[in-house]
């Protein structure tokens, strides 16, 4: 593992501050450690636990530096000042890393945890120091998104010969051939080795929007009280687990869930079957646009 570059940014604050590689600035070293959210259960009259862990807590971040002299740095002091801003309790920044191994960069969002930059003599003007952080998600992130657009799968009239996800259909109003999509999940790719959370827009038109993954075996699905006209989409975020007509500032339409039916899923590793599927009303344009961050245990 060859840690080729390390960043940390703040977009809510406007920040961001190159650690590694740079003029007056050593590299000692960055670890991270996962914990787990037990979940155990006592048997009764059994030996052991009845044990359903299944998910991790925050993680613990160490970053070790060592500043020194360098003719194209700020100074020492003025690099603990700006690598500070990063340290408050209500920040939440981003750590980038880029490493040689990783096929892309990855990140991990912070809270600050303790700081250590003592001041040792006979070593002049040169600092060894120790920010911990703890890292609330619990996991590393792809620091690029992915993006996949899901084709509604969308079944033909109920009259004639009919393609549905039964097979071919015959109807007494005589042969006729309806349009209709073919009714396949997508494969959507998650490079990462844990679950990972997402958002999805699903356009319109469509009646009872209904978004699927396969591979984990859930699906949301909404009652066809929700109908979306070609110009509507729902904002689905399996993290806060929220549904917003048209996004920020539009209205939640978590009660036209269909409850007893649905769950929200994370994107698995590897490949995943998603389907967005309304009950009607679709139309060759519409579909659904999935994002999310392929994720990584912090080990």
């Amino acid at each position: 593992m060859t840690v080729s570059s390390i960043t940390l940014t703040d977009a809510d604050r406007g920040l961001s501050s190159l650690v590694k590689p740079r003029p007056g600035v050593a590299f000692q070293g960055l670890a991270t450690a996962a914990t787990v959210r037990a979940v155990t259960e006592s048997r009764q009259q059994r030996h052991g636990m009845k044990d359903t862990t299944s998910s991790f807590d925050d993680a613990a971040v160490s970053l070790n530096l060592q500043l020194y002299p360098d003719p194209a740095s700020p100074g020492t002091r003025a690099l603990l000042d700006e690598f500070g801003a990063f340290l408050h309790p209500r920040a939440r920044p981003l750590l980038v890393v880029t490493d040689t191994e990783w096929d892309e960069a990855r990140q991990l969002m912070l809270r600050f945890d303790a700081g250590n930059s003592p001041i040792a003599l006979g070593e002049g003007l040169t600092r060894t120091i120790q920010y911990q952080w703890r890292a609330p998600n619990g996991i590393w992130e792809a620091a690029t998104p992915v993006s996949v657009a899901l084709p509604a799968i969308i079944e033909g009239d109920t009259a004639g010969l009919i393609w549905t996800s039964s097979g071919l259909v015959w109807t007494n109003t005589g042969a006729v051939w309806t349009a209709g999509s073919s009714p396949s999940a997508s494969l959507v790719a998650s490079e990462g080795n844990v679950e990972a959370d997402w958002q999805a827009q699903m356009f319109g038109p469509a009646v009872g929007p209904k978004l699927g993954n396969d591979t984990a075996g859930l699906t949301l699905e909404f009652t066809d009280d929700l109908v979306l006209s070609a110009t509507d989409y729902v904002l689905l975020d399996s993290a806060s687990q929220s549904a917003v007509l048209n996004g920020a500032g539009g209205s939640s339409v978590l009660g036209n869930l269909n409850f007893p039916t649905s769950e929200w899923w994370l994107m698995q590793p590897g490949l995943n079957q998603v389907r967005y599927y309304p009950t009607a009303g679709g139309s060759s344009s519409t579909q659904a646009q999935i994002t999310f961050r392929p994720a990584w245990a912090c080990t």
